[in-house]
């Protein structure tokens, strides 16, 4: 049993990272408002923005590869490293806020959403999971092909609510 919630947390984090890394990647463009929205968080000094926003994309790009390989040792690697950008992510925010910056969350492209509390929680609930998928691999990896699709396809609809947070919170607020 606990090697298909791996499968499906794997599965999760690396679409819900891939989905970030590709928001990014997209362009210059793109790329250039992700590194403006982390200058505008005021989180780092200025000679670090660019550096640390390559790197962000850069292991985004690592943690869904990793995530997402069919080698166990990997994957695990992956999750691992998906828990140490979440917890960044959901540090940065909260600095961000303490300080009274409203940013833009910028996880998934354009969006006018600012950061705030969803986004550490959404952060978090993600880390813990990956530290849960990482406990959870298998030592032999033996899976029945079915029951490993069916908690892959999990783990793309629970990859889908992810990024749609923002949206479907939009839907909860009072016009």
């Amino acid at each position: 049993m606990q090697q298909y919630l791996e499968v499906a947390v794997r599965t999760l984090i690396g679409t819900v990272f891939l989905a970030s890394f590709l928001s990014k990647a997209k362009g210059r463009q793109a790329y250039g408002i992700f590194v403006a929205s982390v200058s505008g968080m005021r989180v780092l000094p200025p000679v670090l923005v660019r550096p640390v926003a390559a790197g962000v994309v850069a292991g985004e790009l690592l943690v869904s590869l990793l995530a997402t390989t069919p080698s166990t040792v990997a994957g695990v690697f992956g999750l691992l490293g998906a828990t140490a950008l979440l917890g960044g992510f959901a540090l940065a925010i909260v600095l961000a806020r303490h300080r009274g910056v409203s940013a833009s969350c910028r996880c998934f492209g354009a969006s006018s959403a600012p950061l705030g509390v969803r986004h550490v929680v959404r952060n978090s609930v993600l880390g813990v999971l990956a530290v849960i998928g990482a406990v959870s691999a298998p030592a032999d990896g033996a899976v029945r092909v079915e029951a490993a699709v069916t908690a892959a396809l999990c783990g793309l609809l629970l990859a889908a609510v992810v990024m749609a947070l923002d949206d479907i919170a939009a839907l909860f607020v009072p016009a």
